[in-house]
């Protein structure tokens, strides 16, 4: 029986990602906006008046859409640009700048009289920038540009890093101030004069101080779990930096980064795992991540415990499920509103309302009742939910589930009595801690027998193998037949 038991919990823990998330709540649609060109990514403004903005990069050019009333959003204009499928959106004080990977540089506009009219400019630095994939304004007026190329094209892959622009003296014209050619940069996050630059085709984030802008410090660097570092940004804090790997079946990776010296990753988050899903990009609000994750739609994950990375709501923009890129591609988190807009490539312009749901936690370590020394390899249920996990090397267990409640708890080792806790509270926003010491099971022997089928007489160095879920044993008989296995449970 016991047997039995286990293989389950080694079965549900292979499953337990999928069951946890499946249980989030799903956000309430707001409004839709169809685009038939399509679309890539968006950003958000809000006026002075309050009123909320959607900046929708579309394939042929930038939508600006009244969102205030999010029942009934309004297109005020449509400013037809090169087509593309990429462009990216960011805004400092009331200008937007617009990155595009076709042509004319950086598309500049001058949001200040909404919602009555606009004005626009394009910025080239004098022809080094007449292509670029992302970018980045920070809190002091600096835009970061990235994957940029010049007129002629003849910037180097590896050498298309990140120009640097002023944007203080004269936001229509700004200043090229200098730029990182280290590595091709995809995208970057940037805070406090430090710069996260995600050099994706060497499967890295690189950290760059940029205090002095004649004179960039590369700090540190660090791989992700799929060589493919797509974008990052930075908890509310500052410790912990989340990234995205822009790969089928790729990660949401967390990592403490208070000594970059020695950066540690902390925790991981997978969207509908077995589907081959892929992330693309994460954003922070209140220690939550709300991540575009293309078919998979919008997913909020609670990282307030970056090392228990808990999805507590999602919606689900696509009808397409599994691997590739069409799908979710951009969201924006930040109006005072609360509400989240997201860009879908084939379906539109999304407006959502979050709740930003709490998880509630498990800790704890197991240990053994009778020498008080950690056990590794506890599997640890909760009963009803899907969830499963073992405990590592030190005994250190940890779960998470996307909302409270009274759960049963299961613990089981193999040579181990199975420990049960019905009717455990779990608080939403609170983590519950719990040691589990587990009393070893008594062994017994076992005798085989091995006889000739014609006169029962035992069969001598007869080889017999038992097996089970945790391994195989092998002996063989003697000369009675007999084989010995001793302290079996």
């Amino acid at each position: 029986m016991k047997n039995i038991r286990l293989f389950f919990a080694v079965f549900l823990f292979c499953s337990f990602s999928a069951a946890l998330y499946g249980q989030a709540v799903p956000m309430d649609s707001l409004g839709n906006v169809f685009y038939p060109a399509g679309l890539s990514s968006l950003w958000g403004y809000t006026d002075d008046q309050g009123r909320e903005y959607a900046l929708v990069g579309a394939v042929d050019g930038l939508s600006i859409v009244d969102i205030s009333q999010p029942d009934n959003p309004q297109e005020l204009f449509f400013l037809p640009q090169p087509s593309g499928f990429w462009r990216e959106i960011k805004t400092w004080q009331h200008y937007a700048y617009v990155a595009n990977e076709t042509d004319g540089g950086i598309f500049i506009v001058d949001l200040g009289q909404l919602p009555d009219t606009v004005y626009t400019a394009n910025y080239t630095a004098d022809g080094l920038i007449k292509t670029s994939h992302a970018l980045w304004i920070d809190e002091f007026g600096y835009a970061y540009i990235s994957g940029y190329n010049n007129i002629d094209g003849t910037i180097p892959v590896n050498n298309r890093g990140v120009a640097i622009l002023d944007l203080n003296a004269n936001p229509m014209n700004p200043t090229l101030v200098n730029t990182y050619t280290g590595q091709y940069v995809h995208d970057m996050y940037v805070r406090n004069n430090i710069m996260y630059a995600c050099e994706i085709y060497v499967g890295q984030f690189t950290v760059i101080d940029v205090t002095d802008k004649n004179n960039l410090t590369v700090l540190a660097h660090q791989s992700t779990p799929s060589l493919f570092t797509h974008n990052c940004w930075l908890s509310d804090n500052g410790q912990f930096l989340f990234t995205t790997d822009e790969k089928n079946n790729a990660f949401v990776t967390a990592y403490d980064i208070s000594n970059l010296s020695d950066i540690k990753e902390v925790g991981r988050y997978k969207s509908h795992p077995g589907s081959n899903s892929m992330p693309h990009n994460v954003h922070v609000i209140n220690d939550f991540l709300v991540i575009s994750y293309y078919r998979d739609g919008v997913r909020i994950v609670d990282a307030h415990e970056p090392d228990i990375l808990v999805e507590t709501e999602y919606f689900d923009t696509s009808p397409l499920a599994g691997p590739g890129s069409q799908g979710c591609w951009g969201v924006y988190q930040l109006f005072p509103s609360g509400n989240v807009i997201a860009s879908d490539r084939q379906l539109g312009l999304f407006i959502m309302q979050p709740q930003y749901k709490r998880a509630a936690y498990l800790r704890g370590y197991a240990l053994d009742a009778g020498t008080g020394l950690p056990l590794s390899d506890v599997a640890v249920q909760i009963a009803g939910t899907g969830v499963s996990g073992l405990s590592d090397f030190t005994g250190n267990f940890k779960a998470g589930l996307p909302s409270g409640g009274f759960y049963t708890l299961q613990f089981s080792k193999y040579g181990y009595e199975t420990v049960t806790y019905t009717d455990v509270l779990f608080t939403e926003g609170q983590t519950l801690d719990l040691n589990v010491t587990l009393n070893p099971e008594t062994p017994y022997n076992l005798t085989v027998q091995v006889a000739d089928a014609q006169n029962a007489q035992g069969i001598e160095n007869a080889f017999v193998e038992l097996s089970h879920s945790q391994g195989a044993y092998q002996n063989q008989t003697g000369t009675t037949g007999n084989a010995l296995f001793s302290n079996l449970y």
